[in-house]
């Protein structure tokens, strides 16, 4: 079994559907219509905000690496930013992966 396959698995296991349909629909009661659903969504750049998020992180992940003084500041703002990232894809995934931004 390849890689791919095994990572794939999770997707077809139809018994997770009720979970997941579950976690959606609580997601969209959660932030439908606040400003935070928008802004992490990313209506107002017309794209989802999560995969220009991730860069962050990764970024100041690396910068760490260096061990320079700022180092205990970056790991702050990876912590800041990944939670950002990740609030942004939960927000966006719970219309399903893939779909457009709110336009709203």
């Amino acid at each position: 079994m390849t890689l791919h396959q095994v990572l794939s698995l999770p997707e077809s296991a139809s018994a997770l559907d009720p979970l997941s349909d579950g976690l959606q629909n609580r997601i969209r009661a959660t932030l439908d219509g606040r400003p935070v659903d928008r802004a992490l969504r990313g209506g107002w750049l017309g794209h989802p905000v999560h995969p220009a998020i991730v860069t962050v992180p990764l970024g100041a992940w690396t910068s760490a690496l260096a061990n320079r003084p700022e180092a205990l500041s970056l790991l702050g703002l990876t912590v800041a930013a990944a939670a950002g990232a990740v609030g942004g894809h939960i927000a966006h995934g719970a219309d399903g992966i893939g779909g457009p931004p709110d336009s709203g």
